[in-house]
């Protein structure tokens, strides 16, 4: 028979020991369950309701029977989840920092954390798109140096930049030991370009100004292959497909 689950996301006072001890165990359900931190007395009923009053059977989740609610959300089981940030200045991509604010401080409640990581790295002062997967493979694969996914940033600049620079860009320049893939380059206004790199070094869009003697002032990530921030707000987060972010079947990408 069908069940009716509601998943809350966050502890209520008056709870019994009962309904913490059973959000305890279906933790180790695969599905929707790193939100899962208390069961309310709405959820025994409705469950209750729905059994015509024999009880529910809590030590799973069955994915294909079982109808599963986020508050009034209806989840659907999927093993991997996808999201896109558009990140804020001032945070460390990481998933953990003694001393600063991460990305995952970012993430909303209604995000599925379990296993979640970003993908690549965005500077702590670097605004724009961050993609987050629970995906490792597809993770170590889109950042392989093999894969060469495009990276589109919009850079604000201490100086105007010449057509010779942004030639330069195209064509690569040296930062320190490494030449850089070709670019590319595009003078959007005064003091601004578009920069496509296929390539993740640290701190690349600043260093390869700087090797053609400019400074980045302001660095806004706008496209990671496929994907695109489009008009997603500051701070937002967005589910999105695999479909929405690779062409290719990753099975025959190689690592």
């Amino acid at each position: 028979m069908k069940r009716i689950i509601l998943i809350t996301g966050g502890q209520r006072s008056g709870k019994s020991s009962f309904a913490e001890k059973k959000a305890h165990e279906l933790t180790t359900s695969p599905v929707y369950l790193a939100t899962a931190r208390i069961w309310d007395e709405e959820f025994r009923k409705r469950v209750e309701r729905h059994q015509k009053n024999r009880g529910p059977e809590w030590t799973n989740i069955e994915e294909e029977k079982d109808e599963v609610y986020y508050g009034e959300k209806k989840l659907s089981y999927q093993e991997f989840r996808y999201y896109i940030l558009h990140k804020k200045a001032g945070y460390v991509t990481a998933l953990e920092d003694s001393r600063e604010a991460t990305v995952m401080d970012l993430l909303p409640e209604w995000v599925i954390k379990k296993d979640l990581a970003p993908v690549g790295r965005l500077d702590k002062d670097t605004e724009g798109l961050l993609l987050f997967t629970n995906d490792g493979k597809l993770n170590h694969r889109l950042l392989s140096p093999k894969s060469h996914v495009d990276k589109t940033y919009h850079a604000s600049l201490e100086c105007d930049i010449t057509e010779e620079a942004l030639e330069k860009l195209r064509e690569g320049v040296m930062i320190g030991e490494y030449k850089t893939l070709p670019a590319k380059a595009e003078k959007l206004e005064d003091r601004k370009i578009a920069l496509t790199i296929r390539e993740g070094k640290f701190h690349q869009v600043k260093k390869m100004l700087e090797a053609v003697g400019n400074k980045v002032i302001y660095l806004k990530r706008i496209s990671f292959g496929k994907l695109v921030l489009g008009d997603l707000e500051l701070g937002e987060v967005k589910e999105v497909s695999l479909e929405d972010i690779i062409s290719f079947d990753v099975e025959e990408v190689e690592g």
